[in-house]
């Protein structure tokens, strides 16, 4: 017997499928079902419970994310005000510790009213060896740092 269904949308851009799949499979354990609404890639038009996106901040810190969250229209009035207050504070901001306390309010709002459910955070990495030459590495618009042992 299932207890539920629920409807997620996706766009068709790996691995958004396969990562709903294995999602799905761990649901059926609990007797939810998943249903899968595959939209093309960039035009959402699936009308569903949820949508699976896979996002990743553009920079050092998740402003980017906020604004396209915040700017939605999905938040009540009165927590959209809330939301655009931290986000304001936050891009404003030169303090690292203040914008921790301004992200976790917008979170806060954004969780609190269901505007995404954040299901995995892949921590960022970088793997570097010593005596690289600077000149050497090449990314569009990030420095390039090098580090050697002592």
């Amino acid at each position: 017997q299932l207890l539920g269904r629920i409807i997620v949308s996706y766009e068709d851009y790996y691995p958004n499928k396969l990562v709903l799949e294995i999602i799905a499979n761990q649901l059926r354990k609990y007797n939810i079902n998943l249903i899968f609404k595959e939209d093309s890639y960039g035009i959402w038009i699936s009308e569903s419970h949820l949508r699976l996106e896979i996002r990743k901040s553009l920079g050092t810190t998740p402003i980017l994310l906020y604004k396209s969250d915040i700017s939605r229209g999905l938040l009540e009035h009165d927590s959209f005000e809330k939301a655009r207050y931290y986000y304001t504070k936050a891009l404003c901001s030169n303090n690292i510790e203040e914008d921790i306390i301004h992200y976790l309010m917008i979170d806060k709002i954004l969780l609190t009213e269901s505007i995404y459910v954040p299901i995995v955070i892949i921590p960022r990495a970088s793997i570097f060896r010593n005596n690289v030459l600077k000149e050497s590495v090449f990314r569009v618009g990030s420095p390039v740092y090098t580090v050697t042992s002592t």
